[in-house]
């Protein structure tokens, strides 16, 4: 990643986040508004936390998941969820290339 360095505490707290026998399927640095921290897709779930200055924690069930998209550009590169009804856009997806795998990896395991 290339600034890893935003998300060196998100990492290292990654494993204890996860469920028993959950895994990460991708994952890439976003920012959700001001918050620089780590979006991940895993087995289960898309979770999203930052923890600069106290901690951001979002979580989606794939089934709770609607629609998904992932957009890279030079200018900025996004993920778009819909779920539970509202859409909520991550940007400053880096690596960029991260946006639309992330995306399919997330489409991958919606149910039909």
């Amino acid at each position: 990643m290339t600034r890893r360095w935003v998300v060196d505490e998100e990492l290292r707290l990654l494993p204890e986040r996860l469920e028993y026998d959950e895994q990460v399927v991708t994952l890439c640095e976003a920012m959700k508004g001001l918050r620089a921290g780590l979006l991940v897709a895993t087995t289960r779930r898309v979770i999203f936390f930052a923890r600069i200055r106290g901690e951001t924690w979002l979580e989606f069930d794939y089934e709770t998941i609607s629609r998904v998209e992932g957009k890279a550009s030079l200018i900025d590169s996004t993920v778009t969820l819909e779920a539970r009804g509202e859409e909520i856009t991550f940007s400053g997806i880096a690596p960029r290339e991260r946006a639309p795998e992330l995306a399919s990896a997330v489409e991958d395991r919606l149910p039909r």
